[in-house]
């Protein structure tokens, strides 16, 4: 019983641990190690962008989900509980996937000086009003 949520915890510290290359922008485009799509892949910026939000929600998950398991083990919550830790990493997946997919749209659009402008604000968490403006720009041209 023990060994089922410390392995959660550990996991969720590891998946914290594989974010942090990641937040800070020390991994280049790849096809082993990212948050990896064939546009992020093509496009520097959009990787570095998409990257930085995936580790910071990587970390975040991964410190929920270690806090989840310690906190079912401390309650003696039962083990099926443990599985309900699992739920911020699915979160974080689908809100980098979410956010990478509205700056790309600007890519789509042609617009590399906007596209290149979203990358950056995805960078710094302003990437839906970036992506939302540069449509509003698109379809008023």
């Amino acid at each position: 019983m023990l060994a089922s949520y410390l392995i959660v915890a550990a996991a969720g510290l590891l998946i914290a641990l594989v974010g942090l290359p990641l937040l800070l922008q020390k991994v280049g485009p790849n096809w082993l190690y990212g948050f990896r799509t064939p546009r992020t892949i093509s496009n520097e910026a959009l990787w570095y962008a998409s990257n930085k939000v995936a580790g910071r929600d990587f970390i975040l998950a991964g410190l929920a989900q270690f806090a989840i398991s310690m906190l079912a083990l401390g309650l003696a919550l039962p083990e099926a509980f443990v599985g309900l830790a699992v739920v911020p990493v699915l979160i974080a997946v689908l809100h980098s996937l979410w956010v990478t997919s509205e700056v790309a749209y600007s890519l789509d659009s042609g617009e590399e000086v906007a596209a290149s402008a979203s990358a950056e604000a995805l960078a710094e968490g302003r990437a839906i009003e970036a992506a939302r403006r540069s449509k509003a720009a698109h379809t008023a041209a």
